[in-house]
This record gives structure tokens, C-alpha cells and sequence, in this order.
């Protein structure tokens, strides 16, 4: 059975995005965690691994100041970068690592699946599916809407 392995994607000075990876399926899917204490980190998802590999490349991230993500140039899991900041880091993680997927999977539970629901309306090109469980959903600023890339209805 093999094992995930763990990965860094540096995105500047001070942050880096912590990754797990299994498989090599040529679709991936893309786990994002919760927020509240038990589920904070990619380890979660890591009992659904082996099945999920036998179809799916699988991608498990430590969202920025979470797990072993670097926020602020040290790995203090009490800070948080705000939703802007974590969908711009899953931006460099799709342009960076995901290119070569024919499918991009993002699964989010909890206060991930509020940062994959706002990365998907920021950049739906680069979410082919979208499974959001036990959304805690947060309305992003009036600004937020006024820059949305979304396409207009015709």
C-alpha cells in the first residue's frame, strides 16, 4: 500500500502552502479542511486516501496558518490569513501544481468549503467539480462582488 507524501509550494518570503499527495490518476481531487480544532489540517482527510487514489490523483492542504502551512514566516497555527489570502494561495497551487489535471475535484468541509465556494466564484476555470460539506458560509464584501469573474448572464 503505498504511503502520501508531504510537500511545500513556496508562495513568498513569509507563507508556504503544506501539502499531502497520493496517487497518479490524471483527475485530481482537492481536500481543504475545517477551521475548528479537530479537523484543522490535512491529516483529516487521510483515512479516505488509499480509496480515493484508486480514481483520483489526491491533493489533502494545510490551509495558511494551519498544519504545517507557513503564515507570517513561522508555523503559529493561531494565526489566520483571511479568505482573500487563502484563495490566492490556492490559486498558486492550482496554477503551479495542478495544469496537467484534466479534472480539479475541490472538496471543502466546514471554513474550507467557505474558501473553495469563494475560490470557485473567483475562478471557476479552475474547478471543474465542487463538493461543499457542512458549509459555514460567509457573504464576501460589496467589493468582493463588485470584482467578481463570474459570467455575466446573456
Amino acid at each position: 500500500m503505498n504511503k502520501f507524501t508531504s510537500h511545500f509550494l513556496h508562495l513568498s518570503e513569509n507563507l508556504s502552502l503544506h501539502y499531502l499527495k497520493l496517487g497518479e490518476s490524471k483527475d485530481a481531487i482537492i481536500l481543504i479542511h475545517g477551521g475548528d480544532r479537530k479537523f484543522q489540517n490535512a491529516q483529516y482527510w487521510t483515512p479516505l486516501f488509499h480509496d480515493l487514489s484508486n480514481s483520483f490523483t489526491v491533493f489533502a492542504i494545510d490551509l495558511l496558518g494551519h498544519g504545517s502551512s507557513v503564515l507570517g514566516g513561522s508555523q503559529v497555527q493561531s494565526q489566520r490569513a483571511s479568505i482573500e489570502i487563502q484563495i490566492e494561495a490556492l490559486r498558486k497551487f492550482n496554477d503551479k501544481v495542478l495544469l496537467n489535471y484534466e479534472k480539479k475535484i475541490w472538496v471543502g468541509r466546514s471554513y474550507g468549503a467557505n474558501v473553495v465556494l469563494h475560490f470557485a466564484h473567483k475562478y471557476p476555470e479552475m474547478v471543474t467539480h465542487l463538493s461543499l460539506i457542512c458549509l459555514l458560509y460567509t457573504s464576501p464584501s460589496p467589493r468582493d462582488l463588485s470584482t467578481s469573474r463570474m459570467p455575466s448572464s446573456a
